[in-house]
């Protein structure tokens, strides 16, 4: 009988999934003997048998593996004699760091699955019923709890939480499906929820009782801090208007920014929202992000949860406590907001949360169970319209964090040991690390103006750094703006790491981004990039940007036509300011532009003071800005006179368009765009359509129809000059678009629709943000090929 004896090493997602379990079962049940490690960064095996059953093995695991698990590589090596021994048994041995560095990685946070579920509710084992930390090797809290690898419970903040003798049964059963699940708990030994008052106060109510009471409070308007897995929520009815107000007020920075909702069911979200087909999966995979979805016409809930937009973002619960909160009858939908001051990471910490939100909130429900790394629900916008152009599911991440992160992007010609890390912009960031033809991004962090996000992103990129395995760093990228906090982080971790540092223009990143997520490495394309804002290579604000070239080597071809921004970044916050510049560029006299803005909140002082600016170029920098044109045209058509959040203006246009495109009144002929073709001798005046909404407004047109022919006149002009682009270089097959401005669906789709019937093709994301949570893997993309 010929004994083989073999070592197997993989490397990918094979940590937190229940990897090691599922080799012994198959070990066990096919007479294999050895054992199987976890060493860190990759796991190893060891099998012995006869040879067919060894070749039987090997087959099998190149087909087959746990549901969540992903192989990267595989490398198979017969043992010599001298180094074989005879094992009478297959097991797992106990995990140690291998000191080879080799990219692994562990899977996101996973929804909680059907199988724990079923144990909450039926209560087989009574110390798991009701008990919202119920989890096994296929769900639970992954990345928010792991403080290194190999991943065991040691390596966890679950290592404060020793195994009663139950739960050891299971934890050492190869046949039950908590065999070696590090997060396995029940509620004799596992974290338990306590509930306190505002004032810090904790009060007796435990179990059953406790859910019920916060239920019962939120059902009279009661607001609750509740803490879950990789954050906390400020919770609150979603019917009842005052609650959703006194958050808005108390919160800070919230006067109508929307507020995510949490359903039950996916019956209990199509009252309120359309359900488009495939979207009801994505709801429901082990992710759970926020969904944004359109309203129904007849909206049942308060208004003020999501103001003056067309669509709301819904999640399905993800943990325990979730379900035992929304299955209270009068709960099935709730209000579910991240537990943060505005602009500040969401809040993890016990104290800190009672400390910093007792103004906000009446009641806090606290686990004892630490949150190692913070983590956003993810959001997610699906273009309908965009998808239906292109024949394919266009999701588009808004923010890419809780349920998906860490999971790596393939950056294939990065094979170097020593790590490349981007640092993002300043708004909505992320960080990024690459490291052996792998990108990984930190979870959402924000606005690095605020000193508390600026530890973060710090933290979360050494977090990253600590899990694989503290490579030595050999550049750090940032944003070129000078004044960016982004900028001096990324000097300042450059010189602590004795690294090169690197800058890169903004709109460079972002087309890097898209290129780089597509693997087209060195494919020539032609990129649009719309956005707010981004430093030019010129000084000037950039936003609307014609590029040309490959990844990493970008030419700006052209752009919207420079316009004043009176006052800088006040213009931003207020876009009365943009459209006195816009007017002023068409030689409108004072008496018609106060004529045009009559029904605009302005005093004749500050008009004045605007005016002087732009005619004596004080402060006034030249902008070609996107998202500051259609932010103005919001103002003008009177949905609002600020921006009481980042590109809010220009997402009430979209749902003001979307209006008439739902009433099917839309012609199809666009009187906008033939003005505006009549009337330009280029495709990038925007100052003269913006003249031209001011006419049709005069004349009355309606409101919901001009907004939509705005967006089709930006989608047509956009893609009108690309392919003028294209069509004067060979070779060019691709159209592409990203920024903040590719959300937007009715823009996409427009211009996709054009550039495909002309033979192009289209190139839009789908594994980063098209916005500046794209922007720290776009740097690290463009580095990477530029400095080939």
């Amino acid at each position: 009988m010929n004994i083989l004896t073999e070592k197997i090493k993989i490397t990918g997602v094979v940590q937190g999934v229940g990897f090691r379990p599922f080799v012994v079962r198959y070990a066990k049940k096919h007479n294999i003997n050895g054992y199987v490690i976890n060493k860190g960064s990759f796991v190893e095996i060891i099998i012995q048998g006869e040879e067919n059953t060894v070749k039987r093995f090997k087959a099998y695991f190149k087909e087959n593996i746990p549901p969540l698990a992903i192989i990267n590589s595989i490398e198979i090596s017969e043992l010599a004699n001298e180094e074989e021994i005879i094992f009478q048994s297959f097991t797992i041995k106990e995990s140690n760091k291998d000191s080879s560095l080799t990219v692994s990685y562990i899977p996101p946070d996973i929804a909680i699955c059907e199988n724990c579920l079923e144990d909450m509710n039926r209560g087989d084992r009574k110390e798991r019923y009701k008990y919202p930390f119920t989890s096994c090797v296929d769900c639970g809290p992954r990345y928010t709890v792991i403080k290194s690898l190999p991943y065991d419970r040691e390596s966890t903040t679950m290592d404060e939480f020793p195994l009663c003798k139950k739960c050891q049964l299971e934890y050492t059963n190869p046949d039950d499906r908590r065999f070696h699940a590090q997060t396995t708990c029940c509620d004799t030994c596992g974290p338990i929820y306590s509930l306190y008052d505002k004032n810090g106060e904790k009060l007796s109510f435990q179990g059953e009782d406790l859910v019920k009471f916060v239920a019962t409070k939120i059902t009279v308007g009661k607001i609750i801090a509740i803490k879950g897995i990789g954050g906390t929520h400020i919770v609150c009815s979603a019917v009842l208007n005052e609650p959703i107000k006194r958050i808005r007020k108390t919160k800070g920075d919230r006067k109508r920014k929307p507020f995510a909702l949490m359903s039950y069911s996916l019956e209990s979200i199509k009252k309120f929202a359309i359900v488009p087909e495939g979207i009801d999966k994505l709801l429901s995979s082990i992710n759970r992000p926020i969904v944004l979805l359109s309203k129904l016409k007849h909206f049942p809930l308060s208004k003020d949860i999501a103001p003056s937009l067309h669509n709301v973002g819904v999640m399905l619960p993800y943990a325990g406590i979730h379900y035992l909160l929304l299955s209270h009858p009068d709960c099935q939908t709730l209000v579910m907001t991240s537990a943060n001051r505005s602009h500040e990471p969401i809040q993890i910490d016990n104290q800190e949360i009672i400390e910093d939100l007792n103004e906000i909130v009446d009641y806090f429900l606290l686990h004892n169970r630490v949150i190692h790394q913070r983590a956003d629900d993810s959001v997610i916008k699906a273009l309908i319209l965009t998808s239906k152009v292109i024949n394919k599911e266009i999701r588009l991440f808004i923010r890419k964090s809780r349920g998906f992160i860490p999971e790596p992007i393939d950056c294939y010609n990065w094979d170097k040991d020593k790590a490349l890390i981007g640092v993002s912009s300043e708004l909505h960031t992320t960080g990024a690390l690459v490291i052996k033809q792998k990108m990984f991004l930190t979870q959402y962090i924000g606005n690095l103006r605020y000193e508390k996000s600026l530890k973060f992103i710090e933290s979360s990129i050494s977090n990253l750094s600590t899990i694989l395995q503290n490579p030595e760093v050999d550049t750090v990228v940032s944003d070129l703006h000078p004044l960016y906090i982004s900028t001096e982080f990324g000097k300042d971790l450059s010189k602590t790491n004795n690294a090169k540092f690197f800058q890169i223009q903004h709109h460079f990143a972002h087309a890097s981004s898209l290129l780089g997520e597509n693997s087209l490495y060195d494919e020539k394309v032609v990129i649009f990039v719309g956005d707010g804002l981004g430093f030019g290579t010129d000084g000037k604000i950039w936003g609307g940007e014609f590029l040309k070239g490959t990844i990493g080597n970008f030419e700006r071809i052209n752009h919207w036509d420079y316009i004043q921004q009176p006052g800088g970044d006040l213009a931003t916050k207020n876009p009365i300011r943009m459209i006195i510049s816009y007017l002023l560029k068409e030689k409108m006299d004072i008496l018609d532009i106060k004529k045009v803005i009559k029904d605009i909140n302005i005093d004749e002082k500050e008009l004045g003071i605007i005016i002087e600016q732009c005619e004596k170029k004080i402060n006034t920098p030249l902008t070609s800005s996107t998202g500051r044109f259609l932010d103005s045209v919001a103002v003008l058509l009177g949905l609002t006179e600020e921006a009481s959040y980042e590109g809010e203006p220009a997402i009430m246009l979209e749902s003001l368009a979307m209006e008439k495109l739902c009433e099917n009144k839309i012609e199809k002929k666009n009187l906008l765009l033939k003005k505006y073709l009549n009337e330009s001798l280029s495709n990038t005046n925007l100052s003269l359509l913006f003249k031209l909404v001011v006419e049709l407004m005069q004349e009355n047109f309606d409101k919901s129809h001009l907004a939509y022919l705005v967006h089709d006149v930006i989608g047509n002009l956009i893609a009108i000059e690309c392919m003028k682009i294209a069509s004067e270089s060979e070779n060019i097959k691709y159209i592409g678009f990203t920024g903040g401005v590719a959300y937007n669906d009715i823009i996409s789709s427009v211009l996709f629709s054009i550039v495909i019937k002309k033979g192009y093709l289209p190139l839009i994301h789908n594994k980063l943000p098209p916005g500046d949570g794209g922007i720290s893997a776009g740097q690290c993309f463009y580095y990477i090929h530029h400095n080939r």
